[in-house]
């Protein structure tokens, strides 16, 4: 059961009722990530007056073009009151496992874009229980125990991976003489530096947190992989959207087994912003032995669409004209997706012009 989300969920519901004079936590999806190989986990804080109180959990989603046939996409650990606990979803939907981490921990819409999650996906999934996960597969996976009692646990899981298998890789599930616990505790360790003090040194000072903590003795830690990489991003504020108009024909649903085609409109308002992203890297150097963080920072650019369907569904026939364009129209407010007869607004984030990069060791 997921008793300690469930019942942060009741108790923050009793103090809204009971008094306001107890103020109460929030908590947030982070901007700044944590990337171990293929995987990204967003730490999820604690927040109160405007200054962080604790990293909470850590959502782990997996690059999509790693994933194969069933592969888990991702995996919530949360700290309890004995530990870290995790659990993860049947699904390859990584939106319906967000959905489910921002209904338990009560982070809002507004927050969707810090999940780093794709943009296909659905961002108004219904969220769905989790259920245990351990040593890289679902509790009640028939396979499960046999996994956590082999020594060849970590090449079991990157063969059952390969092979599409319900299973999943998350570097911090390797087999080491670190439990779980201790790794999650360093990890949030190092990403608290990530949201407090200067931001200018953050990823700096996480780092170094992460080689000094004892977590760091563990035979995993060697893998350049678990070393991972912190980053911090600053958000622009959007442009003015671009608009532009076309008329086409396209598919209209009449009812459910009747389609025409038909002239519509099709407005569409196209807007960005810049992030600046710092990261950071370790590079090993063997003679004589020593670490060196490198950190660089980058700016990206980050686009959003919001397309519109104009099409009759009174028997006109012929084109929809376009409106103006001198002003242009103003960009729907509406939350995507949106289905307003004989309108329908969709809204797709573009993912950001650099990903998956890395310092240069010297």
């Amino acid at each position: 059961m997921f008793n300690s989300t469930w019942g942060r969920a009741v108790i923050m519901s009793a103090g809204v009722m009971s008094a306001a004079a107890v103020a109460q936590p929030s908590y947030h999806a982070s901007w700044s990530k944590v990337e171990l190989g293929a995987w990204t986990l967003t730490p999820v804080y604690s927040e109160e007056g405007g200054a962080v109180l604790s990293v909470d959990g850590f959502l782990a989603l997996a690059d999509p073009s790693t994933r194969l046939g069933d592969n888990i996409v991702a995996v919530w650990y949360e700290r309890t009151a004995e530990g870290w606990s995790a659990k993860s979803w049947g699904t390859d939907d990584p939106w319906k496992a967000i959905a489910t981490v921002k209904e338990l921990m009560g982070i809002g819409d507004a927050e969707d874009e810090r999940w780093d999650a794709p943009s296909m996906g659905d961002p108004d999934a219904v969220p769905a229980v989790p259920e245990e996960y351990v040593v890289g597969v679902l509790a009640d996976d028939p396979l499960a125990a046999l996994i956590a009692a082999s020594p060849e646990r970590d090449s079991i899981i990157l063969t059952m991976v390969a092979l599409g298998y319900p299973a999943a890789d998350v570097p911090v599930d390797a087999q080491d003489e670190c439990s779980l616990a201790a790794k999650m505790d360093g990890l949030a360790a190092a990403s608290l530096d990530l949201l407090q003090g200067d931001e200018a040194t953050a990823v700096h000072r996480a780092m170094q947190t992460w080689l000094t903590h004892p977590v760091s003795a563990c035979v995993s830690m060697s893998g350049t992989n678990f070393l991972g990489k912190f980053t911090t991003t600053q958000i622009g504020a959007w442009t003015v959207p671009l608009y532009d108009c076309e008329q086409m024909l396209r598919p209209v649903r009449l009812t459910v087994d009747d389609w025409e085609l038909r002239w519509c409109r099709r407005e569409r308002w196209t807007d960005s912003r810049t992030t600046t992203e710092t990261r950071t890297r370790t590079c090993r150097n063997w003679l004589p032995p020593s670490v060196t963080i490198i950190t660089q920072t980058r700016t990206c650019t980050l686009k959003r669409q919001m397309i519109c369907h104009v099409c009759p569904l009174d028997g006109t026939t012929g084109p929809i004209p376009c409106p103006p364009t001198t002003p242009a129209p103003p960009r729907p407010t509406i939350p995507p997706p949106v289905a307003i007869p004989p309108s329908e607004c969709s809204e797709f984030l573009w993912p950001k012009s650099c990903t998956d990069w890395a310092p240069g060791c010297p």
